[in-house]
């Protein structure tokens, strides 16, 4: 193969410059160094309209809070002692009713001198003091009683050979001023619940009764205010 000899090897409108200045035009832009990185810029400040508004409407609520809360607290001052004055008014209903329960015939409070008895079964012995025949009220009744003193001086009522109609809550009381009606069931002592709806039972009689204001016995219906027999006590 021949060789080529470049430098008498003539192109054409060729221009051999041109080549050059492309090439050193080239490698300068390879060369020179990358310029700076741009310095982003400042994140714009944006105005809230809304937000002087807010604040001045929270401490418009806070300011009415704090000007509210002294009639909050009076309030509640005044709601305490409304219930403390209800506290003591049930409190001493409540004890009204535990000393005597309902009145008979009329749901009232029983008189002070109403006393709950202690439980049935107390012995009997002693001689017999008061006596009486119970006679039927609203209900069905018969039997005999009999107030015996013991040693001790314990009082005791004494039912025997009682029957009488079936009662939801029969009690025993010795009632004052001889009652011949409900109505007139006002003042008594209550002995307790019947133990013995056939048959004996005895009921212990509270220290200090009087038996001759509270002389007369009433087997009595607490749940349907009425009375179901009765019997005067007389001594002999």
């Amino acid at each position: 193969m021949s060789s080529i000899n470049a430098s008498t090897t003539s192109i054409p409108n060729f221009d051999p410059s041109v080549i050059g200045g492309t090439t050193q035009a080239s490698l300068s832009a390879y060369a020179a160094p990358a310029p700076p990185a741009a310095t982003p810029a400042p994140a714009a400040h944006v105005h809230d309209a809304a937000a002087p508004a807010a604040t001045a409407q929270a401490a418009t609520g806070a300011a009415s809070t704090a000007a509210a809360a002294p009639d909050l607290v009076a309030a509640l001052q005044q709601l305490i002692t409304v219930l403390g004055q209800l506290a003591a008014v049930l409190g001493a209903q409540s004890g009204a009713a535990a000393l005597g329960g309902g009145a008979p015939g009329k749901g009232a409070v029983a008189g002070p001198s109403v006393t709950q008895a202690p439980p049935t079964g107390v012995s009997a012995g002693g001689p017999s003091t008061l006596h009486g025949t119970l006679q039927p009220g609203n209900k069905q009744v018969s039997g005999a009683a009999a107030v015996t003193t013991g040693a001790n001086g314990q009082r005791t009522l004494n039912l025997s050979n009682l029957k009488t109609e079936h009662g939801p809550d029969l009690h025993v009381y010795l009632a004052a001023n001889n009652p011949t009606t409900d109505a007139g069931v006002t003042d008594y002592v209550d002995l307790g619940k019947l133990g013995n709806e056939n048959g004996d039972s005895s009921y212990a009689i509270p220290a200090g009764t009087d038996l001759s204001k509270y002389g007369t016995l009433v087997i009595w219906c607490d749940e349907a205010n009425t009375t179901f027999g009765r019997a005067p006590l007389t001594a002999g």
